[in-house]
């Protein structure tokens, strides 16, 4: 795969990602996900979509798509205003009974998480349309003009193999015997 084709592929499966996001966001203002059972990430930054935009689509923040990144990231924000709105209602402010089992919904709350979901699907379709731009822009770009792209594929793929080796050694130390015949096992 050449550094375009792989962009474009990783830009596809932010746009996936980010659907997928959307769906549990409708979950979570229905009631209908188990909030102890699966971790919701909070910060816009760690989400997969975030992580997409702010490390590998701003490489591309050069004259033909900046302001096409710049509207994707505005519309990214008030899309994660209004999760967070729906996160407050039905996550924070949602308490439990006596014996630790969650309480259904109010209607109250489900009618404010309504209203910020369709908020949410609103500028979710219209960051799709503003995604699809950023692609037509970017498969109109010659196969020389993503070389930083792969330079920062190629740091990334270093930098992963760094943590797994300083994994692997503060693994290895945990599990260090020493005394006779290995009776003892420091971790």
């Amino acid at each position: 795969m050449t550094n375009k084709e792989t962009y474009l592929h990783h830009l596809h499966q932010a746009r996936v990602e980010h659907t997928r996001w959307v769906g549990m966001i409708k979950l979570l203002s229905a009631g209908l996900l188990d909030t102890n059972k699966q971790d919701i990430e909070l910060n816009m930054s760690d989400i997969d979509f975030g992580k997409w935009l702010e490390q590998e689509a701003m490489l591309f923040r050069d004259s033909t798509c900046v302001d096409t990144l710049y509207e994707i990231e505005a519309l990214w924000k008030g899309i994660h205003n209004h999760f967070m709105q729906i996160y407050e209602v039905c996550v924070s402010k949602h308490k439990s009974s006596l014996f630790g089992r969650k309480k259904p919904l109010s209607d109250g709350a489900i009618k404010i998480s309504a209203v910020h979901y369709q908020e949410i699907i609103t500028l979710s379709d219209k960051m799709k349309q503003h995604l699809r731009l950023l692609e037509k822009q970017l498969n109109a770009k010659g196969e020389d003009e993503f070389d930083t792209f792969g330079s920062y594929m190629v740091a990334k793929e270093y930098e992963m193999n760094l943590k797994m080796v300083e994994k692997s050694k503060k693994d290895k130390s945990k599990n260090s015997v020493s005394g006779a015949r290995g009776a003892y096992v420091s971790e």
